[in-house]
């Protein structure tokens, strides 16, 4: 049995000073955390991509190409896969040509990084001009279907398959999967998304529509979270994968690879995810006030 928790957190560019203090501190407190926890890539998009479709971003500001190859070279360094998220689903062929994105590209590309992908047509653009990188089939496909799935787990072209969520819990499906398939397979672990959504792909189409326009605001779904993480709706749903099940569970059972999601969440959230599934509860507190330089009243970073 593989005892190696792969993490996939959340914010390349969006939490990149508290992640690298984050590692720091992994790798100086390693007692405090749980046995075999490992930043296995860390996801997200130098803003602004109009290729990103799962979340909208207008907040930031472009990021620069000195913000670009600081970040790239600091987690090659710390061999730490990039994973680029490249997941809009209303990609034409003339928007593969977009410079930013190319130029993103070619800074990062090495057999280390990695691309998540929704559109067969920007697939095929980037594994013709970027063969280096490998590929993550997206969560934001809501493949839902066991059979279908299967075919996707079973797809050479990817090196991951990332569950659609509602997925997260079906049993029956999952203990029939091979050893070579359940490496495959990494698990949205805390959606903001209430289960079963109706509304999912209807929110990924608009976000898409919105990359694509630099961020315009088009009329939200009606799926009623709030998307900060912390609403009554959000919090703890019945499809979360929590600590004690992926350690008594999920792991015995040949699964570790597991993706906490909050690229859109304040600072302050995205490290009460992190320390909520990787530090011992009897350390959550010391390891919280390592941060507090990080933090103003109002729980953003300084």
């Amino acid at each position: 049995m593989d005892n190696q928790i792969n993490y996939m957190i959340p914010g390349l560019y969006e939490h990149y000073l508290l992640n690298k203090e984050f590692l720091e501190i992994l790798k100086e407190n390693r007692h405090c955390f749980y046995d075999g926890t490992t930043i296995r890539a860390v996801y997200g998009n130098f803003q602004y991509s109009i290729w990103d479709g799962g979340r909208v971003f207008s907040k930031y500001h472009h990021a620069t190409l000195e913000e670009i190859e600081e970040i790239s070279s600091f987690y090659q360094k710390e061999n730490i896969p990039i994973r680029l998220i490249f997941t809009n689903t209303k990609i034409q062929e003339q928007h593969c040509y977009d410079r930013f994105n190319n130029l993103v590209l070619s800074i990062c590309e090495d057999e280390l990084n990695e691309v998540v992908i929704n559109s067969p047509i920007l697939e095929d653009y980037i594994r013709n001009k970027y063969p280096k990188y490998k590929f993550i089939s997206s969560t934001t496909k809501c493949i839902t279907d066991v059979n279908k799935l299967k075919e996707e787990i079973n797809n050479p072209k990817y090196s991951l398959i990332c569950f659609d969520y509602n997925l997260n819990h079906n049993k029956n499906f999952l203990e029939k999967l091979s050893p070579e398939e359940k490496q495959k397979c990494e698990f949205l672990i805390n959606a903001i998304c209430p289960p079963g959504c109706p509304e999912r792909k209807n929110h990924y189409d608009l976000n898409s529509f919105s990359g694509l326009n630099y961020g315009k605001t088009f009329k939200l779904c009606h799926c009623g979270i709030s998307g900060n993480g912390l609403g009554p709706d959000e919090i703890c749903q019945v499809t979360h994968i929590n600590p004690d099940e992926m350690l008594n569970y999920y792991l015995p059972n040949g699964f570790n690879n597991f993706k906490i999601e909050g690229r859109s969440f304040t600072s302050y959230i995205h490290l009460c995810n992190l320390i909520n599934y990787m530090v011992k509860p009897k350390y959550q507190i010391y390891i919280m006030s390592l941060f507090n330089k990080f933090f103003t009243g109002n729980g953003e970073k300084n």
